[in-house]
């Protein structure tokens, strides 16, 4: 609660300096939208922000945060913590913070029928995430597919994204394969997908773990029905 309140805080005053040095409305209004996201986020428990409570908005976003992410939109966060013994990535070492976590994003993302990786049974945790990666994994966790329309599969993943409610026309617009995406833009695609994408059953994330209360949204003998 109060690396949430902090992060809050730290937003508000941010927002208050830049009027006070005479931002524009548009501006201010803008950082007015972004903390109404972030604040869906941190009030979830799915960002909280380093040990200062800082967000970072304007950082890069590694693979494995973005895994970190996944796992506590689906309630698997207590396990998660725990460091695996084995590594199904030969990168990703067994006694790292992140191990535990990529472990439970792997289960998740293939009982939805997606591989976990980049190939060579590696995981690249601390390589950059694209903005056209991070919507490409969102889809893939959520059980999102990707549009036939296309071989691209950025552009596929887009048009899907798009077809959901996770991304809206001028966004789209600014997908890049190559550009790392920042936190803040990673952040703003996962609150939209958290509370638009629904499960057979009608619910979103958010509904889910506001319903959960910390029992966890995703059943494993469920396979494929996640979240």
């Amino acid at each position: 609660m109060k690396k949430t309140k902090k992060a809050l805080s730290a937003l508000a005053a941010g927002a208050l300096v830049l009027a006070m040095l005479g931002g524009s409305a548009g501006a201010a209004s803008s950082d007015a939208t972004a903390e109404a996201k972030l604040k869906a986020l941190i009030e979830a428990g799915i960002i909280a922000g380093d040990q200062k409570g800082n967000l970072n908005l304007n950082d890069n976003i590694t693979r494995a945060q973005l895994a970190v992410i996944m796992v506590r939109a689906f309630g698997l966060e207590t396990e998660a913590k725990l460091p695996v013994k084995t590594s199904s990535f030969s990168d990703v070492a067994p006694g790292s913070w992140y191990s535990g976590y990529i472990a439970a994003a792997k289960d998740l993302i293939e009982d939805n029928g997606y591989t976990l990786g980049t190939g060579g049974g590696k995981f690249n945790p601390n390589g950059n995430v694209t903005s056209a990666e991070a919507v490409a994994l969102l889809c893939k966790f959520l059980g999102v597919e990707p549009s036939s329309a296309t071989s691209d599969w950025a552009a596929a993943y887009v048009k899907a994204a798009l077809e959901k409610g996770i991304l809206d026309a001028d966004t789209a617009k600014g997908i890049s394969k190559t550009k790392p995406a920042t936190r803040e833009t990673v952040f703003s695609y996962a609150n939209t997908a958290f509370g638009a994408v629904k499960d057979k059953d009608g619910k979103t994330v958010y509904d889910k773990l506001k319903e959960g209360v910390g029992s966890g949204v995703y059943d494993k003998k469920e396979s494929g029905t996640a979240p």
